[in-house]
């Protein structure tokens, strides 16, 4: 194709001859083959610089990737003079994947460049920001001046995340967790990602926002990822089972529920430590799966402890995840409908999810959850950030269970003795029923007594049991709290359509 025109000028008129002509022909077709080569060589250049930008950069965020991430690290590791050391922060973002559920993946792209803007301003022109897919970023700390800072530092990048995001005007607000490593003795750049990685799910295990590497944490973490390889045949061979604990009225000791505890006994392992296994469950695939065994063997054994006299009601926990399935309520029904009891004989304890808890679709479900007639428990009060704004927006939960970790040092921390009280108060003004976790001692029993607290859960009245045993209970499981005709003082009014679980215990003797 023509690219232009070679022009000749001369002093005077000249008459080429054919030879010349053809010369110059000749050179107008090497001078336009030369000028197509330095385009197509300066536009190869231009491609191939994007291609090396685009193989070490993230599409989405315009961060760095993994790739860069591990060049800059080795280079930071092969370059330490001893006078400063390098760290490596790793991050994840708490249940980003609801988001993308309950949202769609647009709105999970908007918070993730949120999410990027923030932490590459935060973090400073000397350290690197990267994305390494999903919803987990890495911040390359290449020379710290001591290795203390590297947990101060990472404290900080994660402050910048507590403000909300906007997206289609709804405010997300967005925890992470974190895990911090310093550069190994011995080992490159993808010994120091290891051991970041360690970290970060020790502090998702720990529920704390950043965690610093630790040796300890290492056989943990192995034990972690041997169990999640597990867990599909355990589902599947169904090797859960359930143990069920108590839930009594503090003045008398007579059960008023039991909780549903998910036991897995392995056939060549024997027994699995729970902390192991429920929150790998969490993160894979299995989770509805596994919530609709759960249920189905609660639901089996409440209709056993019916038929056997006992009233009451079984609880079983969901996961925050689980809230945002549409499906449950339907799976909720159809396991009742199994068993041929209705919504009054199931309790849902349900924890405080910070993220969730302000996404609509969580409201529906649980509304749809209510009309089934289950009764919502807000379990491990206290422990989380949003207990006191979970409560207004969930206006259907109708019992909060005060966490083990207060009422263990309520005798001895007055902190944790006002936590009591100030949570009793709360549940009285909105006529919730109160639960108090872990009571191991009859000191323990008879202060949230006085507190004004009126059931409780622990191995004071019993630890978890089978089925078999459950039904074979006795009718009271403690001595009463005080003589026949004593003045007790009285919680605030019934909570109604409860299925025999009072907000107020009667004495009927007085």
């Amino acid at each position: 194709s023509r690219i232009g025109e070679l022009r000749l000028r001369f002093r005077s008129p000249v008459k080429l001859s054919e030879r010349e002509q053809f010369t110059l022909r000749a050179f107008a077709g090497a001078l336009c083959t030369a000028i197509r080569n330095a385009a197509s060589f300066n536009q190869l250049e231009l491609l191939a610089d994007k291609h090396e930008h685009d193989a070490m950069h993230d599409p989405l965020t315009g961060l760095p990737n993994r790739r860069l991430l591990a060049a800059e690290g080795a280079s930071a590791l092969d370059n330490r003079d001893g006078q400063g050391v390098p760290a490596l922060l790793l991050l994840d973002l708490n249940h980003f994947k609801d988001i993308n559920d309950a949202l769609g993946h647009s709105a999970g792209d908007q918070v993730l460049v949120a999410i990027a803007r923030r932490l590459s301003a935060a973090a400073g022109p000397d350290a690197l920001v990267t994305r390494l897919g999903g919803d987990e970023f890495a911040v390359l700390y290449r020379d710290l001046p001591a290795p203390a800072l590297a947990m101060h530092r990472s404290a900080a990048l994660l402050a910048v995340l507590r403000e909300p995001v906007e997206v289609d005007g709804m405010p997300l607000t967005v925890s992470a967790c974190a895990g911090v490593a310093t550069a190994p003795t011995i080992g490159g750049f993808v010994e120091l990602l290891r051991r970041a990685d360690i970290a970060m799910y020790q502090a998702k295990r720990t529920n704390r926002p950043v965690t610093a590497y630790e040796p300890e944490s290492d056989t943990a973490d192995r034990t972690g990822l041997t169990v999640a390889g597990m867990l599909p045949r355990a589902v599947a061979e169904k090797e859960f089972t359930l143990e069920f604990q108590p839930i009594v009225n503090l003045l008398d000791g007579k059960p008023i529920a039991a909780e549903a505890l998910a036991r897995w006994q392995h056939p060549d392992r024997g027994k699995v430590d729970p902390r192991s296994f429920l929150e790998p469950i969490e993160r894979s695939g299995l989770l509805t799966a596994f919530t609709d065994a759960v249920l189905d063997q609660a639901l089996d054994g409440a209709k056993q402890w019916r038929a056997a006299g006992s009233m009451w009601p079984v609880a079983v926990n969901i996961s925050p995840r689980s809230l945002l399935d549409r499906r449950l309520p339907l799976l909720v029904s159809a396991r009742l409908s199994d068993h041929g009891l209705t919504g009054e004989d199931l309790i849902l304890e349900i924890t405080e999810a910070q993220t969730i808890s302000q996404l609509d679709i969580v409201d529906k479900v649980i509304a749809e959850l209510r009309e089934l007639g289950c009764m919502l428990a807000l379990d491990d009060f206290g422990t989380g950030f949003s207990s006191l704004s979970v409560l207004p927006r969930m206006p259907m939960i109708q019992e909060i269970k005060i966490d083990r970790s207060f009422v263990a040092e309520m005798e001895h921390t007055p902190k944790a003795a006002a936590v009591v009280r100030s949570t009793v108060e709360l549940a009285r003004g909105l006529d919730m029923l109160i639960v108090a976790e872990g009571v191991e001692r009859e000191s323990q029993r008879r202060m949230l007594w006085e507190l004004g607290c009126t059931a409780g859960q622990g191995h004071l009245f019993a630890k978890p049991m089978s089925l078999a045993k459950i039904l074979r209970m006795p009718a009271f499981l403690s001595e009463p709290l005080h003589e026949p005709g004593s003045v007790v003082q009285m919680p605030t009014q019934r909570r109604p359509g409860r299925s025999g679980r009072t907000g107020r215990v009667s004495d009927s003797s007085a």
